[in-house]
């Protein structure tokens, strides 16, 4: 068998190239379509992981594949061929290759801007080649799935060149890329072959339940409600409380998905805080913290936080944490302790903080850092085979930023 290509037939390494690229495409775009619809689960999370690998190893082998071309010129045209059938070769050629570049490309660039990890089968991990942003994110998905789609449109184009060729031109076309042996039954099966693995994405594809894409809508009225009402069971602030500034303060976390850490906060906080440096004993701080504003960077991502295996929004919309009791340990540097409040598990904990006071013309301001590791376990965080923490681990890191001023 002939390694190199002649200049009338294509040799062994050219055939492997195409012919295991285009299993490999057609697999993945059946199992892009279908993943979709996997419930959510450690199940799903392996799938893409898989998909994502695969689709690192069609990169890598385009460019061996272009690089093996410049080693091996392909064969020359055959002269049954006619110049208007030349031309849209090249044409779907060389669209088939840019889309196939652009399919793991986008789908690298949706992992990164989402936050999510992209791993080659788990040998080593990708970097990310954009910032985290949801906005790439949903573009990049948009585009990869146009691609999916354009690929399926350009690989019929390529499947009915081929079958000209062999059943009504009956040149030498697809023999050049299978063997000389392909006559009428092989071709047969090898259209109805073909024919299965284009149809089988595409099948996928309209069968799916456009209800299984996994995002939770919520509807802002009722949520402009609910954070309305969390404040008013607080109650009025006290004379003496902190006035917190919401624009400067941040709650964010800092978990691990399949190893890799992704970030995330909640945008909708607030409560009392009664703190006098002097008066430690008299410290209390009530903090609200609405967990339907939770923002990971990913729809998809935030949706199955607030479900019911996760936070359970529905029931459990917000955390409340109490601290009465307050030391100091340092320079600037202090300890609350009080109960945190999420899914209606109490645990008590120790949250270390750091305190920089400032006087101004007005009033006093305020800026308090910390930082704590809770176990997602300790409030059933995480339920049914989402308590195993293979995928998602258990230690969750929490950064909190308070800016607050007393008048």
């Amino acid at each position: 068998m002939q390694f190199k290509n002649t200049r009338n037939n294509f040799g062994l390494i050219a055939k492997g190239f195409h012919w295991i690229l285009a299993i490999l495409i057609l697999w993945l775009l059946s199992v892009g379509f279908a993943m979709v619809g996997i419930p959510p689960g450690p199940d799903k999370f392996w799938v893409y992981a898989l998909h994502k690998s695969f689709g690192i190893l069609i990169l890598v082998l385009m460019i061996g594949r272009l690089l093996w071309r410049q080693i091996s010129p392909r064969p020359d045209p055959l002269p049954t061929h006619k110049e208007w059938e030349d031309r849209l070769a090249k044409i779907v050629h060389f669209a088939l290759y840019v889309c196939i570049f652009m399919m793991p490309l986008s789908g690298w660039i949706m992992s990164s801007a989402g936050g999510f990890p992209a791993e080659f089968f788990g040998l080593f991990a990708l970097p990310a080649i954009v910032p985290k942003n949801e906005g790439i994110f949903e573009f990049a998905r948009n585009v990869h799935g146009f691609v999916a789609w354009s690929i399926l449109g350009l690989l019929a184009l390529h499947f009915a060149g081929a079958f000209k060729h062999h059943f009504i031109d009956k040149d030498e076309t697809l023999q050049r890329m299978t063997s000389r042996k392909v006559g009428l039954y092989w071709g047969v099966l090898f259209v109805l072959v073909a024919g299965f693995l284009w149809t089988s994405p595409v099948a996928l594809r309209l069968l799916r339940d456009d209800n299984s894409k996994g995002e939770v809508a919520e509807d802002s009225s009722g949520k402009e409600g609910r954070d309305e009402a969390l404040k008013d069971q607080l109650g009025e602030l006290d004379k003496d409380a902190w006035q917190i500034d919401m624009g400067a303060s941040a709650i964010r976390f800092e978990a691990t998905q399949s190893g890799e850490k992704f970030e995330g906060g909640f945008k909708n906080f607030g409560g009392k805080i009664i703190f006098d440096q002097s008066k430690l004993d008299e410290a209390y701080a009530d903090i609200w913290i609405d967990i339907t504003s939770i923002e990971t960077g990913s729809a998809d991502r935030d949706g199955q936080a607030k479900s019911a295996d996760w936070f359970d929004t529905s029931k459990f919309p917000r955390a409340q944490f109490v601290a009465d009791s307050f030391s100091k340990t340092g320079p600037n540097q202090y300890l609350a302790r009080g109960a945190l409040t999420i899914r209606d598990q109490v645990v008590l904990v120790e949250l270390p903080f750091t305190l920089q006071v400032r006087e101004s013309p007005e009033g006093q301001a305020a800026l308090m850092e910390g930082v704590i590791t809770l176990n997602r376990l300790d409030f059933g965080i995480g339920q049914g085979q989402w308590q195993s923490t293979e995928t998602i681990g258990n230690e969750v890191k929490i950064s909190i930023t308070v800016v607050a001023d007393s008048r």
